[in-house]
C-alpha cells in the first residue's frame, strides 16, 4: 500500500511540474490526503484561477476549447456499475438478500428467495468490481450462514454470531485488496480510512438482522403453539347422536 501511494505521489508530482505548478502541495494532497479551498489552492500555486462555471461545457468553452466538441459522458450501465461497487451499497444489498431469504423460509413463497439471490447476486458482483479480496467475501458468506442457521437453532445466537463475522469481512472488503502478482502478504490492519456512515450502516442493519430473526422465530413458535381445528369422522359421529 505504502507503494501505491508513493508511486501516485511522484505521478501526480511529475503532472503538476510539467505545467509549473507547485509539486509540493500537490504530491501532499495524494500522500496525506490534503484538501485545499479554491483561494488556498491559489495561493499555494496548485492551480492558475477558478472558473465560475456549473458544467463541464461552460467550462471547456471559457478555457477555450471549441463548444462543438464532444463530451463523453456515464452511459446507464456505467452509471449502474459505480452505484453496485459502492460498498456501503454492495453490505446493504446483500443483507437485504440474506434477510429476504431468510423471511421466505418462514413463510414460503419463492419469489422473496428468487429477489433474495438475485440481489445477493448483485451484491457479490459489485463487491467484486470494487477489489474486495476473498477473505472479505469468505467472511461475509459464513456470516450469512450463520444468520441462515438461526432457523434451525432459534436462540438469536447463531444470528448475532453472523452479524458479527459479517461486519467483519466488511470491514476487511476496505482493509485487503487483492494481492498482487508480486505481493502474496496483506498488509496490515488498519480501519481509519472507513467513514463513519459505514459504522452507522453495520450497526443499524445488524441490529435489525438479530432482531427481525428473533421476531420471525417468535410468529413461528405462534403458529406451532397454535392447535389443530381438525375432528376426527368418528368423534364428530358420536358427539352428533
Amino acid at each position: 500500500m505504502a507503494k501505491d501511494i508513493s508511486a501516485f505521489t511522484n505521478y501526480m508530482q511529475a503532472l503538476t511540474a510539467a505545467n509549473g505548478r507547485n509539486q509540493t502541495a500537490t504530491g501532499l494532497m495524494v500522500s496525506l490526503g490534503l484538501s485545499y479551498t479554491n483561494t488556498e489552492a491559489v495561493r499555494n500555486h496548485s492551480i492558475t484561477a477558478t472558473l465560475n462555471k456549473t458544467s463541464v461545457a461552460g467550462a471547456l468553452v471559457a478555457l477555450g476549447v471549441p463548444s462543438d466538441t464532444p463530451i463523453n459522458t456515464p452511459g446507464i450501465s456505467s452509471t449502474l456499475i459505480s452505484i453496485f461497487s459502492n460498498p456501503n451499497v454492495a453490505t446493504l444489498l446483500f443483507l437485504v438478500g440474506v434477510f429476504a431469504v431468510l423471511v421466505d423460509v418462514f413463510h414460503p413463497t419463492i419469489v422473496l428467495s428468487v429477489v433474495g439471490v438475485s440481489v445477493i447476486a448483485l451484491a457479490l458482483f459489485g463487491l467484486g468490481i470494487f477489489g474486495a479480496s476473498p477473505l472479505a467475501i469468505s467472511l461475509m458468506i459464513i456470516g450469512a450462514a450463520f444468520i441462515f442457521l438461526e432457523v434451525k437453532t432459534q436462540h438469536g445466537i447463531s444470528a448475532l454470531i453472523g452479524v458479527i463475522i459479517f461486519i467483519v469481512g466488511f470491514l476487511f472488503v476496505f482493509q485487503f485488496p487483492p494481492a498482487s502478482a508480486s505481493s502474496t502478504s496483506l498488509p496490515p490492519a488498519n480501519f481509519s480510512g472507513i467513514p463513519d456512515i459505514t459504522y452507522a450502516l453495520l450497526v443499524a442493519l445488524g441490529t435489525t438482522i438479530v432482531i427481525g430473526s428473533l421476531y420471525l422465530r417468535r410468529i413461528r413458535s405462534g403458529l406451532m403453539a397454535k392447535p389443530k381445528s381438525t375432528i376426527r369422522l368418528g368423534q364428530w359421529a358420536r358427539q352428533a347422536k
